[in-house]
């Protein structure tokens, strides 16, 4: 018998994304708590940390939790309950929504007239670091900065597209994260992608968000001004990096300003030239492994699917 995950409808994790939720019915029933209240025996709460806290009563009657942290990285303890973290969750949700609207099916069709695309939508101060620190070269670039300038990328999703496939609003900058223009990678040499998260907390672990998966999913070299150890650890995890196109040594390096000069080095010294064997290997390789679809089913039956398994069978 499967058990029930029971969600609100006013307080959305992952498991309310289509994508996710239509593999994740294989294994749990998806109940809503509007609707009706399953017995604890058979039941698990799914909740995120917003204000709306639900799931509280319930949860001090015995039923146990399931905390929804795979877009961020809080922390959280609370007895009988299950934190749900994953470093590579946007690659999984990624991939398996591109591949739900297609985007699985993109060849490129390179004109090489910019040499980056850097798109970034809310204002942080990591954000403006690495803006202000290439705004000699943006003159080269396909670039958004939607929160501080107003900037979309060209031809991009108009400010009040509704994501249908996700059935959520696009939130504070009213771009749509995930809406695809091939024209973005098709007439660039690579991405310069700029990370949620930069800093290096020991605390927290290492957090990757779909702005570092979108070039592997459309055959992009990248560079990315992330945490320390990002590259290293997309290698571990079977991406190629582009070490043929960049000085990658800024991976290793404790400080941000120094992360970011060595970025700007790479991107003043960057060689203009059609993509060559080894490059075409490498973006190949990633696209094929970012939807590998039956690689992931396996990776979150046992990333995610079996420890909440394993929590309710033990709690």
């Amino acid at each position: 018998m499967k058990l029930n995950l029971v969600l609100s409808k006013t307080n959305w994790t992952s498991f309310h994304q289509i994508a996710f939720a239509d593999l994740i019915l294989e294994y749990f029933n998806i109940i809503y708590i509007e609707d009706q209240l399953p017995p604890p025996k058979t039941s698990l709460l799914v909740s995120n940390l917003t204000e709306n806290r639900w799931y509280q009563d319930l949860h001090n009657q015995g039923y146990p939790l399931i905390v929804d942290l795979l877009w961020g990285v809080d922390t959280f303890e609370l007895p009988n309950s299950f934190s749900l973290i994953n470093a590579n969750w946007f690659w999984y949700h990624e991939a398996l929504l591109y591949q739900r609207q297609g985007l699985n099916q993109y060849i490129p069709n390179r004109t090489y007239v910019k040499k980056a695309l850097m798109p970034m939508g809310l204002r942080k101060k990591s954000h403006d670091l690495l803006f202000d620190m290439v705004t000699n070269y943006l003159d080269d670039f396909i670039y958004s900065y939607v929160e501080r300038l107003g900037k979309y990328l060209p031809d991009d999703a108009p400010a009040n597209f509704w994501n249908k496939t996700e059935k959520q609003n696009t939130k504070q900058t009213g771009q749509n994260q995930r809406y695809f223009n091939p024209i973005w990678y098709d007439s660039t040499y690579f991405s310069l992608v700029s990370e949620t998260t930069v800093n290096n907390d020991n605390t927290k672990p290492l957090h990757i968000t779909e702005k570092s998966f979108k070039p592997m999913a459309f055959y992009h070299p990248f560079m990315i001004f992330g945490q320390q150890g990002v590259l290293k650890y997309l290698r571990s995890q079977g991406f190629e990096t582009f070490e043929n196109l960049f000085d990658e040594s800024y991976d290793n390096d404790f400080d941000e300003s120094i992360r970011v000069k060595k970025i700007v080095d790479n991107i003043k010294s960057f060689k203009y030239s059609e993509f060559d064997d080894l490059t075409n290997q490498k973006i190949r390789h990633n696209h094929n492994l970012f939807f590998d679809i039956p690689r992931i089913v396996t990776h979150i039956e046992q990333e995610i699917v079996y420890p909440i398994l394993d929590f309710f069978e033990n709690n």
